[in-house]
């Protein structure tokens, strides 16, 4: 697979030799990780797909999401009858980005330089507004662009009032599709050579019968959701990119139960629009829309111009990031000097 058909052009390749500027070292060439294991990452590189780790002391220190992620186009060094590794990591056009499980606050990279994220939601029992908006404040702020993607339009027939109502809150493109039946709408149109996607959601929704459909036949297992509660199975379990046959790149993740924000002030603000240019006119920079006098946001309530449970997401998405800056601080505190 040649590396332009992976996504590789100019840009990548003034990045490539950027990085490798004044090194002697022969062995060095470029690939884009195109799958992700514990601890080893497949690239492909003009000399086929290699498995290849980190080095140990690289892996141990810094920001975990300084570590390859699927969609990074990478380094890699092939000494000649010796395993390989990826020595860098090129810089990112665009990250999406999630706080990982457990209690420490630590981030994970889901994807990387990715240039439009398809945000899945299953017109269903999946459907909620709240974890759509979850969603594009998390992916505003990786610098992709977001796409919404009503799925299963066959199940809901005023599919198209729950489009409206979509549109309604959000300027972001919104299109219904029924991936079981081929029927994707306006997406294939989307899909240009060079760039890459990404299919983000919950367990569920249809990714990987979304990605069938635009690869043209099976390259994911699907299941059906389950009848009691229309929650989904994971059938995806690793992140991949794959080629589509127009030319376009697409990664497939694995579902989200739980998408907790990371670091994503700007991209609240954006996911946001509303409040963010009301607030712009409340009196108190650091107005938190709950009881202040004259807050443009409250009174945007009151005249029927902003609906509450909008700000009771804003205060909740807020109040995360807050919390989570706070835990990062005292986690800070408590490192040894």
């Amino acid at each position: 697979m040649a590396l332009e058909r992976l996504g590789w052009d100019r840009s990548w390749a003034e990045a490539l030799r950027t990085a490798t500027r004044g090194s002697k070292d022969r062995d060095l060439l470029p690939g884009r990780v195109v799958r992700e294991h514990r601890g080893a990452w497949d690239v492909e590189t003009d000399r086929g797909e290699q498995t290849l780790k980190v080095p140990g002391s690289v892996r141990h220190r810094g920001n975990p999401i300084d570590l390859p992620a699927v969609g990074d186009w990478v380094i890699c060094q092939l000494p000649k009858g010796r395993r390989g590794a990826i020595v860098k990591v090129l810089p990112r056009r665009s990250l999406f980005v999630r706080r990982a499980a457990g209690l420490k606050a630590r981030p994970q990279a889901v994807a990387a330089n990715v240039d439009v994220a398809l945000v899945l939601l299953g017109l269903d029992g999946d459907f909620n507004m709240r974890r759509l908006e979850r969603y594009l404040a998390a992916t505003c702020d990786s610098g992709a662009e977001p796409v919404i993607v009503l799925n299963k339009r066959d199940l809901l027939p005023e599919w198209e009032e729950r489009v409206a109502q979509v549109k309604e809150r959000t300027e972001v493109l919104t299109v219904a599709t029924n991936a079981l039946s081929g029927e994707l709408g306006p997406l294939p149109e989307l899909l240009q050579p060079g760039r890459t996607f990404c299919l983000l959601g919950s367990s569920g929704v249809g990714k990987s019968t979304v990605l069938n459909a635009m690869m043209g036949h099976e390259v994911a297992r699907t299941q059906e959701v389950r009848e009691r509660d229309q929650k989904g199975r994971h059938t995806t379990t690793h992140r991949e990119l794959f080629a589509l046959p127009g030319g376009a790149l697409i990664i497939d993740t694995p579902g989200m139960r739980e998408l907790q924000l990371w670091e994503a002030d700007e991209g609240l603000q954006t996911a946001f629009e509303d409040i963010s240019r009301l607030s712009a006119d409340c009196p108190f920079r650091d107005c938190e829309h709950r009881t202040e006098p004259d807050c443009a946001v409250l009174n945007a309530i009151a005249e029927g111009q902003l609906e509450r449970e909008r700000l009771d997401s804003w205060r909740t998405l807020r109040g995360e990031l807050d919390q989570q800056a706070w835990q990062k601080e005292l986690e800070r505190r408590r490192r040894p000097r």
